[in-house]
C-alpha cells in the first residue's frame, strides 16, 4: 500500500487513487461553485484547502461524494486519516470524529 504523507500542502487528489481521478475531478468541479475565494486558476487536482461557504452549500453532498470514492476503492488510506485531512483542510468540523461519522454515515447509505 502506498504511503501518504500529509502535509498543509497536500491536495486530496494525493489521498485518491490516480485511477479515479476523473471522478475526483467531477467532484471537485461542483465544490468549487462553493468555496470562498477564487480558485478558478487552480488545478482543480491541486485544491489542498477547502474553505466552503456554509450558508450556500450541503455539507451532505461533500460526505456523500467522499463516502462514493470510498465505496469505490479510490481513497488510499483509511476512513480515519480522511477525515482528519478534511478537518485540517477543510472548514467542514472541529473534530475528526465528526466528520468520520458522517462519511460513515453516508458509506452506509451509498453502497
Amino acid at each position: 500500500m502506498k504511503k501518504v504523507i500529509i502535509t498543509a500542502d497536500t491536495p486530496l487528489s494525493a489521498l485518491i487513487r490516480e485511477t479515479h481521478h476523473e471522478e475526483l475531478s467531477l467532484f471537485l468541479k461542483q465544490w468549487r461553485h462553493f468555496l470562498k475565494g477564487d480558485h478558478s486558476k487552480i488545478v482543480l487536482l491541486q485544491l489542498s484547502y477547502f474553505e466552503f461557504d456554509l450558508e450556500c452549500v450541503n455539507v451532505g453532498m461533500i460526505y456523500r461524494h467522499l463516502a462514493q470514492l470510498i465505496n469505490h476503492d479510490a481513497v488510499i488510506p483509511n476512513v480515519t486519516v480522511l477525515a482528519r485531512y478534511m478537518v485540517e483542510h477543510s472548514n467542514l468540523a472541529i473534530q475528526w470524529k465528526s466528520v468520520y461519522r458522517q462519511i460513515n454515515r453516508y458509506i452506509g447509505i451509498y453502497q
